[in-house]
């Protein structure tokens, strides 16, 4: 009777079968998430259930009755008391499960426990180039992308910083510049908050939520070598990953303008491969380090040393030279030699 819903209140005996005294294999069979007893009562004894009800639903394709429905949307405000650590687990079992219909029914429990999401909620874009409004875009992409966590999570936050930089340009209109800076300055936030460690997977959201705007950017102007080896460069191992969230992004757009990018899309995913395979820029190493340097010219570490290296890596990313140790090494020479450096040898 202290159970949470009639489907989870059920017990199975080899001699004496299954007891169900709420009735939770008939709200089962008809698809139907019911609490036991009294909605609010349950839970008021613990908050959690109302974010695991949710789970529920989108796992197993119920749909709560209106009284737990209800109770679920008028005591959402008492997960705020909740462990974070608890609440960060539901969220990572829903989002695996969830379409973008359980993201929308359910954005009022959702935002409740991401209060960064809220303000896309009914966030009118005012841009051609989208259909729906920002927490609608979201979730659409969120559920185009495959069930990976960390990907689902990258998804959603995508556009998290967009609500932030909307301002109004009187010669194009209303634009979010830099919100992809901003969004990925709030993932560090959003992870503490949650109680999760700044970790490789908290890197690998922020990287994707500060390049998803980059293939999008690619796809709809000139595709040419030197941007997609800076793309490479700066997505790493992640480029694959990144594409599936810039496809779904596209998707989830004005759909009168998909076909379109749909076909520069495939272009900008050809040229990658084209140019991973010529110039090896995905795990991009540089040819000279700072070993090499400080040996060459007997110099200690200093500004100088960078300066060298960036100098390089533009040159190889730009296409000026091949990412290879002897053209590294003499345009490095040259460099050095304008800036007064003489080697020891």
């Amino acid at each position: 009777s202290r159970r949470d819903f009639t489907v989870n209140a059920m017990a199975w005996s080899p001699t004496r079968g299954l007891k169900d005294p709420f009735g939770g294999a008939q709200d089962l069979k008809a698809g139907v998430l019911r609490t036991v007893g009294t909605a609010a009562d349950r839970f008021r004894e613990d908050a959690l259930r109302i974010l695991r009800g949710v789970r529920f639903a989108a796992r197993f394709r119920l749909q709560p009755e209106q009284q737990t429905y209800d109770a679920m949307l008028q005591l959402a405000p008492l997960m705020d008391s909740l462990a974070r650590e608890r609440v960060y687990s539901e969220l990572c079992k829903l989002l695996l499960w969830a379409t973008d219909r359980d993201l929308l029914h359910y954005a009022p429990m959702i935002t409740q426990v991401i209060p960064e999401l809220a303000p896309a909620l009914g966030f009118d874009q005012r841009s051609r180039y989208h259909a729906f409004d920002l927490y609608t875009h979201m979730a659409h992409v969120t559920a185009s992308v495959p069930r990976e966590l960390t990907l689902r999570w990258a998804a959603l936050l995508h556009d998290v910083g967009k609500a932030r930089t909307r301002r109004y340009d009187p010669s194009v209109g209303w634009t979010f510049h830099g919100h992809e800076v901003v969004g990925g300055r709030m993932v560090p936030k959003i992870f503490a908050s949650l109680k999760l460690p700044q970790n490789e997977k908290m890197d690998y959201v922020k990287k994707l939520v500060e390049l998803h705007l980059r293939p999008i950017a690619l796809v709809t102007e000139e595709v040419t070598d030197s941007a997609v080896r800076r793309l490479l460069f700066e997505a790493g191992d992640d480029i694959d990953d990144l594409m599936i969230l810039c496809h779904g992004d596209i998707t989830s757009k004005n759909l009168r303008k998909v076909e379109r990018l749909h076909a520069n899309f495939e272009l900008v995913q050809r040229k990658l491969v084209e140019v991973e395979e010529k110039d090896a820029i995905r795990n991009f190493k540089n040819p000279i380090d700072g070993d090499y340097i400080m040996k060459l010219f007997g110099i200690e570490p200093c500004r100088t040393i960078g300066e060298l290296k960036e100098y390089v890596k533009e040159a190889i990313l730009n296409g000026d030279i091949p990412n290879e140790f002897e053209a590294a090494d003499a345009l490095m020479r040259g460099r050095a030699a304008e800036l007064g450096l003489v080697p020891r040898e």
